[in-house]
């Protein structure tokens, strides 16, 4: 079964969830890790420069996020959704 049809199933170490919900961390960047993907890797993947990556993750891109186009493409690249990379 490919991932992305079992998204709801898969399930994250404990530390991932932590990072991701409690420790105020740069979703892209917990996605990015957890893949196991280099901000070079995850740019190559979305079609995106290093430094859009880097700005994204560090908060430095317009509205800390990137357009909803560039996201969609990392979050594609990720195997993951938009929403789970947009967390406030």
């Amino acid at each position: 079964m490919r991932r992305a049809q079992a998204r709801d199933e898969e399930s994250f170490p404990s530390l991932f969830v932590e990072r991701l919900l409690l420790s105020g961390e740069n979703p892209v960047r917990v996605w990015r890790e957890h893949r196991g993907l280099s901000a070079s890797e995850l740019a190559r993947h979305a079609s995106v420069s290093s430094a859009h990556i880097s700005a994204i993750e560090s908060g430095a891109s317009t509205g800390s996020t990137g357009s909803v186009q560039t996201l969609r493409r990392i979050a594609d690249a990720l195997d993951t959704t938009i929403d789970t990379l947009v967390l406030s």
